[in-house]
């Protein structure tokens, strides 16, 4: 321990001091042992790093608790765990912990930390055939900025470079859902190319756009590209949209990699949006009719709240709306931000429902005592007290 510490810690212990000398003792020992502790990393979130990376690299673990981990490092945002994300990605780490990051990347709400898209780019040819679904996932969530679309578009389109590295960039292209990136796609489809290189051309713009039916077929791909190139950006995303939702809606059997690109398009939709009609496409989506779509909502809600955007009244009762969904998961966030914007109105619906008993949710019930202490309400005061 540090010698200040224990110099203080013999002051207090002393049997002829006075009180206000112990205090006195007492104020530095606690200023030593703040000083030392950090540097000894004994801090909760220095725990949790370190706690989530053993689990993420370390022998006989499950791929489930390997992703879990890196949703951690990627959640906590801190320096330590993005160096503790580069490092999982690293030569020699076991390839369970590469596909873990490359999940937990791919399937996180938020967009990941700059910091991680090297690392997750310097895969590409480390890695087997098996993961580079995961890792074309991974890659098409770093789309905040157009650098890595740039860098994937610079070696796609590099005749110098191998085949395999031009199909892999190719294949991670079509997760960045942006008419340059069909513009691209459709050039390398060009008879000059090479085979393998304008089949997955064929494949990844099939990725961007939920159109299957066209598989190989030059001419209807250019025809689709001569059209949807006068888009809008908005409505160029509508546009994907639409296409996954119909693909979703025709029951595919690879419902989840669908589900997957549709919330993938409606980010984009959402962030290409200008400020002032992001009210709008959010309340659309709080009222869609799929699940994920409204879990989605519910996220970029909270991000609203964290930036201290603006809520509409149309934004608001669209949200008040999922106080009645059908799932008890959207019930209890709906009830938690309307708690956070202090809404008067969901409080006056929230406590008839506590007053009538209808919910029977352990965790919706607790998100509307929440509600109710921000927002207390006379008539759910016995309600709320017998639970």
């Amino acid at each position: 321990m540090h010698m200040t510490a224990c110099h203080n810690i013999i002051v207090i212990l002393g049997p002829r001091l006075s009180l206000r000398q112990r205090v006195k003792a007492l104020l530095g020992l606690v200023l030593a042992l703040a000083m030392v502790l950090p540097a000894y990393g004994q801090t909760p979130e220095g725990d949790a790093v370190v706690s989530a990376y053993q689990t993420l690299v370390g022998p006989g673990q499950t791929l489930a608790d390997r992703t879990a981990a890196a949703r951690v490092l990627l959640l906590t945002g801190s320096k330590d765990a993005e160096q503790a994300l580069n490092s999982a990605l690293a030569s020699g780490q076991d390839a369970n912990a590469w596909r873990a990051v490359l999940l937990a990347v791919a399937s996180g709400v938020s967009d990941p930390p700059e910091e991680v898209a090297l690392p997750v780019l310097s895969l590409m040819m480390r890695i087997d055939a098996d993961l580079v679904p995961e890792w074309a996932d991974a890659m098409g969530r770093f789309s905040a900025s157009d650098k890595w679309r740039r860098e994937l578009d610079r070696i796609a389109a590099d005749t110098t470079k191998g085949e395999l590295e031009r199909v892999r960039a190719i294949a991670a292209l079509g997760r960045f859902r942006e008419k340059v990136v069909a513009e691209r796609l459709i050039a390398l489809t060009d008879v000059g190319q090479a085979a393998a290189v304008q089949q997955a051309a064929f494949e990844s713009l099939a990725t961007l756009t939920g159109i299957e039916a066209f598989t190989s077929d030059r001419n209807m791909w250019n025809q689709w590209y001569a059209q949807s190139r006068r888009l809008s950006d908005a409505r160029w995303h509508r546009h994907l949209v639409e296409n996954f939702t119909r693909r979703a809606a025709a029951g595919n059997t690879k419902r989840q990699e669908l589900e997957d690109r549709l919330l993938e398009s409606q980010r984009a939709l959402y962030r290409t949006t200008s400020p002032d009609d992001r009210s709008a496409v959010l309340a659309y989506m709080l009222a869609d009719p799929l699940i994920p779509i409204r879990l989605l909502g519910m996220d970029l809600v909270q991000q609203r709240l964290v930036g201290g955007e603006a809520f509409d009244e149309p934004l608001r009762k669209a949200l008040r709306a999922r106080l009645e969904d059908e799932s008890p998961v959207i019930r209890q966030r709906a009830a938690l931000r309307l708690r956070d914007l202090g809404d008067t109105a969901a409080a006056d619906l929230i406590a008839t429902r506590l007053a009538d008993g209808s919910e029977q949710v352990a965790a919706v019930l607790r998100a509307d005592l929440l509600m109710m202490t921000a927002v207390p309400r006379a008539v759910a005061a016995d309600a709320a007290l017998a639970l």
